[in-house]
């Protein structure tokens, strides 16, 4: 897959997880709302929880990005902390983005090119997307004290 390509399924797996977010928002709205839980229809077969082969080997990792042994991601503190807010640049606008997938966010983290790369990331409580509290700031470029 070239770079284009990754940036473009990155970008997929952003707006999936933040998709996630807005779900389980919902429902908690809709349980808050009856003061009892809610008999939620199981959600639709995904691809993603399908029974997965075992990985053979993992490919070594891009240069670039996070330095290695710089950055450990941790994971989440639940329930105070449900969802990783991700800052990054893409070509020369910045945004910001909520991952709750641990294993996606180590995979973006050493992407440094002009067309992505990730800035900033801390452990947040989201309540939705433009309403959460930073529980905890894990990692900021150039940071290089910082050691998680």
């Amino acid at each position: 897959m070239d770079l284009s390509g990754k940036i473009r399924l990155a970008d997929l797996l952003l707006q999936r997880d933040e998709a996630f977010v807005r779900v389980a928002e919902c429902e908690r709205q809709i349980q808050d709302l009856l003061g009892a839980p809610y008999p939620f229809p199981p959600p639709p077969e995904l691809p993603s929880l399908r029974r997965k082969k075992p990985a053979k080997a993992k490919p070594p990792a891009a240069a670039g990005g996070v330095p290695r042994g710089a950055f450990r991601l941790r994971a989440l503190k639940r329930p105070q902390e449900n969802a990783y807010r991700v800052e990054y640049q893409r070509g020369d606008r910045s945004g910001a983005s909520f991952l709750a997938d641990a294993d996606l966010l180590r995979r973006l983290l050493p992407l440094d090119r002009p067309e992505f790369r990730i800035t900033a990331v801390a452990a947040v409580q989201v309540r939705a997307p433009d309403d959460y509290t930073v529980a905890e700031s894990l990692w900021c470029a150039g940071d290089v004290s910082r050691d998680s």
